[in-house]
Order: C-alpha cells, then structure tokens, then sequence
C-alpha cells in the first residue's frame, strides 16, 4: 500500500506541473517512547520476524542522487530522529535499496530519496 500510495501522490504532483526532488517515505512504525513498555523497549506493528529480518539488510539512499549505502551489520549505527506532531520521536532506519524504485516513481536522477522503517 506505501509503494501505491507513493505513486499516487508523485503522480498528483507531476499532473499538476511539479518536480519532486526529494522523498522521504516513512513506512510502518512504533509507537513513541512512552509506549514503548515492554522488556525491549519496542512495540512492533508488524510481523516481528520481518522487523529482525529488515534491520539486518544492507540498505541504501539517494541524496542529491548520490547513493549512500549502509551494511546490514552498520544498520542501527546510521540512523535519524523524526518528530511528528501530535505522534512523538521515532528512529528512523534505511530499509533496504531504494534504487529500484527511482524509473518505476519517475525520479529525477539527481533527486533525493530515503526509505525507512521507524523503530
């Protein structure tokens, strides 16, 4: 649904004559730090196996359509803070290589993009 979503707002933009030249696409998440109750400090909303599975792939990112590749082992070295009103701070990791996505979402090949998991 994320990927679909995505192509139906880059598609919105680009009928109305915009550019995008930057993506950020926060997909699945959980919950704030205050939630966060349990002996791991996390709460997943998805199939726990997938999360172990996703935060031990290599991953990569495009910024200025450079790409910055990320080990599987460096994963939760490399990451980010994201503040969301009225939701909380998440951690935000690089999830898998974003290349493939750039032809099939009509990128610029200068363009910025960065696909995450929250944790």
């Amino acid at each position: 649904m994320d990927h679909f979503g995505t192509q139906m707002i880059l598609d919105e933009i680009k009928q109305g004559g915009g550019r995008v030249i930057s993506l950020n696409s926060y997909g699945s998440g959980l919950p704030s730090y205050e939630f966060n109750n349990n002996p791991m400090g996390y709460k997943f909303s998805w199939d726990p196996r997938t999360v172990f599975v996703a935060a031990q792939t290599a991953a990569a990112y495009l910024k200025n359509g450079k790409k910055i590749e990320v080990a599987g082992d460096k994963l939760f070295e490399h990451f980010w803070y994201v503040d969301i009103d009225g939701l909380g701070t998440f951690e935000s990791y690089p999830n898998k290589d974003v290349e493939k996505y750039v032809k099939p979402f009509g990128l610029d090949e200068n363009a910025s993009f960065y696909r995450c998991f929250y944790l």
